[in-house]
């Protein structure tokens, strides 16, 4: 939603962002009644209320819309490779925060088929990318290929997971090397 605002603030309309953030859920709505007061629309970003604080939140401010680019109404999970949580629970409670929205807006088509049964008001709008801000650059003659991996040090386990693979192109005589720009290395034995 981001590269809306420049546009609805062109448009006359004044947009704030607040950040709900974690801890109690109870009092991370709580804190931001000032917020729920001032607004006339509200958009949530990967947020899921429980019944209660869509009720409070909705005494203030009852016109919401959803941002969904994320797969929200699973958890994520904890190592690469575990199945994601389907809990019913979570389900429902997305299901109910979509549907008590105006409208939701999907980053993708396959998260919009898992929202169409909460809310008919429904929109995609793909996470945009300029591409015209990043022009490809010339690839320089190279006898070594050169893959960069760029991320923080709790998703380096995912660099880790393709360490088998980068052994194989090895193994099959690709030369390469990996830059890893990050808050700590990773433990990639054997790989350039």
């Amino acid at each position: 939603m981001a590269a809306l605002r420049p546009r609805l603030e062109a448009n006359g309309f004044e947009t704030r962002v607040v950040a709900i953030g974690r801890g109690r859920e109870w009092f991370r709505v709580l804190r931001r009644t000032g917020a729920w007061r001032a607004s006339d629309v509200l958009v949530f970003q990967q947020v899921k209320l429980l019944a209660g604080e869509r009720a409070f939140v909705g005494r203030f401010c009852n016109r919401w819309v959803l941002d969904v680019d994320d797969a929200i109404m699973f958890r994520r999970p904890r190592q690469p490779g575990d199945d994601t949580s389907t809990a019913g629970w979570r389900q429902r409670r997305f299901q109910a925060m979509a549907g008590q929205c105006r409208f939701v807006v999907a980053g993708s088509q396959s998260l919009a088929e898992t929202i169409d049964d909460a809310n008919t008001h429904l929109a995609v709008f793909p996470t945009p990318v300029d591409l015209g801000a990043y022009p490809p650059a010339p690839l320089p003659d190279r006898s070594v290929i050169r893959l960069a991996w760029i991320g923080l040090a709790s998703n380096l386990r995912y660099l880790q997971e393709l360490a088998s693979v980068l052994d194989r192109l090895g193994a099959d005589g690709v030369r390469f090397e990996v830059r890893v720009i990050s808050d700590l290395l990773p433990d990639l034995r054997g790989v350039p």
